[in-house]
């Protein structure tokens, strides 16, 4: 780890069945290390050869050179999956990444990724859902009381867009991640047809307590 980023550096297979084509990157927040077992140093080693003896060197780092994959990973007793960014290097496939978590995070958990690309994979490396990911959200107008439930692949552009209408800073509370827009759809009209008795307009719900159960309690001041 390097002392002035706070992200951690990790070398891997670019191939998962083929060593010789050499290394690519992975940079991921220290917290995610708590989920791992002991992996090797970032740096490796020894210098890794090709079967003619040459040298292959380690690829320059940098977000840059980078694409971003979301890591969700699930524990035992907690409402939510915790989250973690990690960027890898641009050459490095999505198969080459999900082997390299599977085979750290210990077998007991259970999580799935998003692709740079928007694609939902589970532990075993296959693709879920009809096409590429979206987010049911609830946002919050605390004022009033309200939560705007809808769905986006870009949340936080279309929490600037709900904002453009409001003198008051919303609040984005959180996002049920869902593995296409069909998916996402189906979600919404359940939520919509659940929680139909509390709906004021458009897309805006009272936050009954039975809503706000649903959402989580901790994210709202105690009803009177």
């Amino acid at each position: 780890m390097d002392t002035n980023n706070p992200l951690w550096t990790f070398y891997i297979n670019r191939n998962p069945n083929d060593c010789q084509q050499g290394w690519g990157w992975v940079e991921t927040d220290s917290p995610l290390m708590n989920f791992f077992y002991h992996i090797p140093s970032v740096v490796p080693p020894y210098p890794r050869l090709t079967s003619s003896g040459k040298i292959i060197n380690l690829p320059a780092r940098g977000k840059a050179a980078g694409k971003k994959f979301t890591l969700s990973i699930e524990r035992e007793g907690e409402r939510d999956r915790a989250r973690h960014q990690l960027w890898v290097q641009k050459e490095l496939t999505n198969q080459a990444v999900l082997a390299w978590i599977n085979f750290w995070i210990p077998i007991g958990l259970n999580f799935s990724v998003v692709s740079s690309d928007g694609y939902l994979y589970d532990r075993n490396g296959d693709k879920l859902g009809s096409g590429k990911v979206h987010y049911v959200y609830f946002i919050l107008h605390r004022p009033s009381n309200a939560v705007n439930i809808g769905y986006a692949q870009n949340v936080e552009k279309r929490l600037k867009v709900l904002q453009q209408g409001s003198p008051i800073p919303l609040e984005l509370l959180k996002t049920h991640i869902q593995p296409g827009l069909h998916e996402a759809e189906a979600h919404k009209t359940w939520l919509y047809q659940n929680f139909k008795e509390f709906r004021m307009e458009g897309d805006w719900f009272w936050v009954a307590p039975n809503l706000s159960k649903y959402i989580g309690p901790e994210y709202f001041l105690p009803f009177p």
